[in-house]
């Protein structure tokens, strides 16, 4: 039973793509371990938010929000 006022369909959802407050895509991935939200800026992707219930997490300077995770663009990759 959950005592919320966040309707279910928002808890609930399925995808890992959420739009962001100016449109932008904003994706949730794991990076070094951890959960994150990201946004893509350019060909970057870039920590929007940190999701983890450990205190420790958030003095970690690697995942503090404006971050820069690397990124190549799939059509960048190298055929294999």
């Amino acid at each position: 039973m959950f005592y919320t006022v966040i309707p279910l369909d928002l808890l609930f959802q399925s995808n890992t793509y959420q739009e962001g407050s100016s449109g932008e895509r904003v994706l949730r991935l794991s990076y070094r371990g951890k959960d994150v939200l990201v946004r893509q800026v350019k060909d970057t992707l870039v920590i929007d938010r940190l999701v983890s219930t450990d205190p420790q997490d958030y003095l970690d300077p690697a995942l503090q929000p404006g971050q820069v995770v690397g990124y190549i663009p799939v059509s960048l990759k190298p055929p294999q």
